[in-house]
């Protein structure tokens, strides 16, 4: 995707691993990553919750930069 071009599609940062659900979020050249355990968390659809959070709150407080 070239820079500039915001994400059409955001929810691509969600990745269901065997053990949880990783937030990976690429904003302005910086790589969060976060993963949701299914173990730590009571369930897989609280851990989705929480990082379906995390991605939202990830993109408000970074938002892309035009170039």
């Amino acid at each position: 995707m070239p820079k500039g071009t915001a994400n059409p599609q955001p929810l691509r940062c969600l990745v269901r691993s065997s053990d949880g659900w990783w937030v990976q979020l690429s904003r302005n050249g910086i790589e969060h990553r976060h993963l949701f355990k299914f173990g730590t968390i009571r369930s897989e659809p609280e851990a989705l919750a929480l990082a379906q959070a995390r991605r939202d709150h990830l993109m408000q407080e970074h938002p892309e930069i035009p170039r």
